[in-house]
């Protein structure tokens, strides 16, 4: 059977990364001929208004018109995680984290909206999703790779926290239909580190092998006295790039569990460019 025809479709969040590829193939897949960008910077209460309020009014008025049969949320597989402790191996099972357990705000917005899109779901004729997608890369990326990168071309990228051996999945996605999640990576964890070196050596910028390892602790001491610098340097006005907040971060064990996927959608990966070639386009 052909897949129904394509309409009219509105993209919010076009300037990100996956908002970008989603633009880029309705321009090339479909006749778009509007295509409307806004940026905005994001603060506490911008976060509130545009996540929460923004999704609130966007559902009540696709259930009060009853013209659009799907919508899709894009959101973050942080919304089943605090942002503090490791995760391993996570499954669709593990409960939505809110505050004051969920340690990011914006984080903490995103989950709300995840229940606010699935609860909608059946209203009207409507039918939801949900994509969690952490830490991704690609064509357009505008926060990871372009952060690693200048990591390595300012020399930062010599340094490695801790022994090293903390894995990440940083592509994966999680997607609920009709009610239902599924996570989706393409079933390849990179350690972290040799992830962030990987980037900086396909942009040009070090060497495999050539780095130092820092003890935590010490990182840690660094970061809160470039914090305190930073901040009276500038009077309260910036913030430092390197700060304590990260530390956990880099250090961080998140890997995802894809049987559910496998088993029920087959082949996952063959829709999913390697890690590898995902940091050439990148």
């Amino acid at each position: 059977m052909d897949a129904p025809k394509l309409q009219d479709a509105l993209v919010i969040g076009g300037c990100g990364c996956l908002g970008h590829h989603i633009v880029k193939q309705l321009v090339a897949d479909h006749d778009t001929s509007n295509i409307t960008l806004r940026i905005q910077a994001n603060t506490r209460p911008l976060y509130h208004n545009v996540n929460i309020t923004g999704t609130k009014n966007l559902i009540s008025s696709i259930t009060q018109v009853g013209t659009v049969k799907a919508l899709v949320y894009t959101s973050s597989s942080s919304v089943i995680h605090d942002n503090a402790t490791n995760i391993l191996n996570a499954t669709e099972d593990l409960p939505i984290c809110f505050e004051p357990e969920q340690l990011e705000y914006h984080t903490h917005t995103k989950a709300v909206n995840k229940e606010l899109v699935l609860n909608a779901n059946g209203r009207s004729g409507l039918s939801t999703a949900v994509i969690h997608a952490p830490v991704l890369f690609s064509e357009g990326d505008m926060t990871c790779t372009p952060r690693m990168v200048e990591n390595a071309r300012s020399g930062r990228g010599r340094f490695q926290i801790d022994d090293g051996k903390n894995l990440y999945d940083i592509t994966p996605e999680e997607v609920n239909i009709n009610g239902e999640a599924f996570i989706i990576t393409n079933d390849e964890p990179w350690l972290f580190w040799d992830s962030a070196r990987s980037t900086g050596k396909e942009a040009g910028f070090g060497k495999k092998g050539d780095f130092w390892v820092t003890l935590v602790a010490v990182y840690y001491v660094f970061a809160i006295l470039a914090e305190w610098l930073v901040w009276l340097g500038s009077l309260g006005r910036k913030e430092s790039d390197i700060n304590a907040r990260m530390g956990k971060y880099l250090t961080m064990t998140r890997t995802f569990d894809i049987s559910k996927s496998k088993k029920r959608l087959g082949a996952v990966k063959a829709y999913l460019a390697s890690c590898a070639d995902g940091k050439k386009i990148a």
